[in-house]
């Protein structure tokens, strides 16, 4: 076995072992999404991705970053009282959105090709960071979460606000409250529980909104 042979065998190693990492990060994504969740009595809706979503017939023509959906992706909460399909006045949902690479090219066009991350900045530079956000629906016309009150306010990251406070989105009529969270700050459960009650004070003082306890 020549040098080249021996290079593609310790890449393949580290390939391996990647998606075995990988693994278990996304599993710390899910647990992080889920408490935040669940402290503040809610439940799943849906989940909103970066890119498109793998294709389940011919890949080829598409993105490779499309094979990467935790990459970036938005992890959406609703209240067990609230319809999905009819946001009323008032009622609030919530957005884990998770950014695992502040590398990639922000406002990139899809007109110019998938970013290459040879061309990245180097990891060691980069974040990895979950927005914790709150989106209040404004108005009184009964709209779908997903398409009218989501889709059309959020516009990675310069829709939402850097800072834990609220900022009101006229042409939607949703008021959005949250913050970006290093993952490195939230390494444990005291962590990301004290994240979680400031979360809710913010909830609380900017959107009016108060959680329930939850039940013992």
């Amino acid at each position: 076995m020549g040098a080249d042979s021996n290079d593609l065998s310790q890449a393949l190693v580290d390939v391996r072992k990647a998606f075995r990492l990988l693994f278990m990060y996304q599993q710390r994504i899910y647990d992080l999404a889920q408490t935040f969740a669940e402290e503040c009595a809610l439940r799943p809706y849906c989940v909103g991705y970066g890119f498109n979503r793998p294709s389940t017939g011919n890949p080829f023509g598409n993105w490779v970053w499309d094979m990467l959906p935790m990459y970036r992706a938005s992890f959406l909460f609703l209240s067990p009282d609230t319809d999905n399909n009819k946001a009323k006045r008032g009622e609030w949902l919530l957005d884990i959105h998770l950014v695992s690479d502040s590398g990639y090219p922000e406002g990139h066009s899809w007109r110019k090709g998938q970013p290459n991350p040879e061309s990245f900045p180097p990891s060691e530079d980069c974040l990895s960071y979950i927005g914790v956000y709150a989106l209040r629906n404004d108005r009184d016309e009964v709209r779908d979460w997903y398409a009218d009150v989501w889709r059309p306010t959020v516009t990675y990251p310069s829709s939402y606000p850097s800072g834990w406070n609220a900022m009101n989105n006229g042409k939607t009529g949703v008021t959005i409250c949250g913050a970006q969270i290093d993952i490195l700050k939230l390494s444990t459960k005291e962590a990301v529980l004290s994240a979680v009650g400031q979360f809710k004070e913010v909830l609380a003082r900017e959107l009016q909104i108060i959680v329930p306890e939850r039940a013992l």
